[in-house]
């Protein structure tokens, strides 16, 4: 126990050695004055609270056909579509909106009383945990299509609400946030990517502070409801943006930090095992996100029903995905081994960090598909997402849809999704060089090169399935 104390104290002094750049965007008075404001997140999670509840009433009460569904156009074609870009370009901010996330706070302040922290096994096992929820959260959008049924939709985000509140009566802070939520671990890797973050000043932590080694622990628990140590964050992964620490620092020693995108990536301190592994399942799910708008996926479809032993879509659709799977983490595995054999003897470093390297790489899927997407029905679902939350005014006449698929190439999304791409692979290789660069400095680019290639392939697979005829299906 006294060496994981210890270790944690050595992490806060190294970790604030080494911040205090970028542009403090607090300087700016509007920024700062809403960030210090008791206001803040508190209106924003009041209206998430009431779309939420609108959603939750519809998915019960309101028409079966998901299409016409205030609970399914407002969760899946909006709100879905749109959560990468919130976290690549604004880290977790919608986790401090999140209607689930301030129901914990109110069960903390409806029912007081004392709370334990985080297990052990949750600390050590939160980001399998969360990397398996939203496996099976994808596993069940495609197997089961819950992004079509209304009722089925409420049922889930009930039950993730329920699971929330459940963990706020046993621990303290929003350990189901940190450590149990099936979007913890995919919104904490894209939010490496955003331009900005909380960050301490290094000069005011240590040259103002007077808190001792103790307090500081202990204020882990008391200033952050992510369990994270306001004077050591160094990274997007665990922070929502609630601005509490902001408010609770006598020195103002907090900063909303520019950054480079993605330089996190190549500055990650603490590489983390489930992470790598993840990251390496996101690449795959990215394929099978952008597959699944051409014509190729229907085709194998059938042709792997003629051929499996079992023609069940289920069964075909979840050894597909373990395959693929499998495929991207043995050619990572080749990477790494060819990467390994090129470094000095006395390179220092893990090897699992250069597949943080990668997460540019899947922007390419989680952001162009969902431009697809949103170009085809942000029109529609946008007029029955206002229509239901109108109190029965309904001020937009909308039409019926056509199912089924349309398979064309729409130039300006193509190129948007082309430009996504090739930035995600050019940042992805830049990444991976400063990565290699800090771990062999005798050899960098040897070291890297393994994963570059790999990284290139990947964007160049994407590529070629933007440049398919593409269409998306409404079931």
């Amino acid at each position: 126990m006294a060496s994981t104390t210890k270790a944690r104290e050595d992490r806060v002094y190294q970790a604030i050695a080494g911040e205090g750049k970028g542009y403090d965007l607090l300087r700016l008075g509007p920024v700062k004055a809403v960030f210090n404001s008791r206001l803040y997140p508190v209106v924003l999670q009041v209206i998430a609270a009431v779309v939420f509840g609108f959603i939750i009433f519809y998915g019960f009460f309101g028409p079966r056909m998901g299409e016409d569904n205030v609970a399914i156009v407002v969760t899946w074609r909006l709100w879905w579509e749109m959560l990468p870009f919130s976290f690549v370009l604004f880290g977790r901010l919608w986790c401090s909106i999140c209607p689930i996330g301030a129901s914990i706070s109110l069960a903390h302040k409806v029912l007081p009383g004392r709370r334990a922290l985080p297990s052990l096994f949750l600390r050590k096992y939160g980001v399998w945990i969360m990397a398996a929820l939203f496996l099976g959260l994808f596993w069940t959008a495609m197997v089961r299509h819950i992004c079509c049924w209304p009722k089925e939709t409420a049922i889930f985000l009930v039950a993730l609400l329920v699971a929330a509140v459940a963990t706020a009566v046993f621990y303290r802070g929003h350990t189901w946030c940190r450590y149990l939520c099936p979007l913890g671990t995919f919104g904490g890797l894209l939010s490496m990517v955003a331009p900005l973050g909380l960050r301490p000043d290094r000069r005011a932590c240590l040259t103002q502070c007077r808190v001792d080694k103790a307090q500081l622990l202990k204020q882990e628990y008391r200033e952050c409801p992510m369990h994270e140590l306001p004077m050591s964050l160094d990274t997007n992964r665990n922070c929502n943006l609630c601005a509490r620490c902001v408010k609770s620092c006598r020195n103002s020693s907090m900063r909303l930090a520019t950054k480079a995108p993605g330089r996190e990536i190549w500055a990650l301190r603490r590489p983390i095992r489930g992470e790598a592994l993840f990251i390496l399942a996101l690449v795959a799910i990215a394929f099978v996100e952008v597959v699944q708008t051409t014509r190729i996926y229907p085709n194998y479809m059938k042709w792997a029903a003629a051929r499996f032993p079992v023609s069940n879509y289920d069964f075909i659709f979840s050894i597909s995905l373990l395959l693929l799977i499998g495929l991207v983490v043995a050619a990572y595995h080749l990477a790494s081994s060819l990467s390994q054999a090129s470094a000095d003897e006395d390179a220092d470093g893990e090897p699992i960090a250069f597949a943080y390297g990668y997460i540019p790489v899947v922007l390419g899927g989680y952001l162009g598909v969902p431009i697809l997407r949103l170009a085809a029905h942000w029109k529609r679902s946008a007029e029955i997402g206002i229509n239901g939350l109108s109190f029965g005014l309904n001020p937009f006449q909308v039409g019926p849809t056509v199912k089924g698929s349309h398979y064309s190439i729409d130039t300006p999304i193509v190129v948007v999704q082309i430009l996504i791409t090739l930035a995600g692979a050019l940042l992805a290789m830049y990444s991976i060089r400063r990565i290699a660069k800090r771990q062999s400095a005798e050899r960098p680019f040897a070291v890297a090169l393994p994963h570059m290639v790999l990284a290139g392939l990947l964007a160049v697979g994407l590529l070629i399935l933007f440049l398919q005829p593409a269409g998306v299906i409404l079931h």
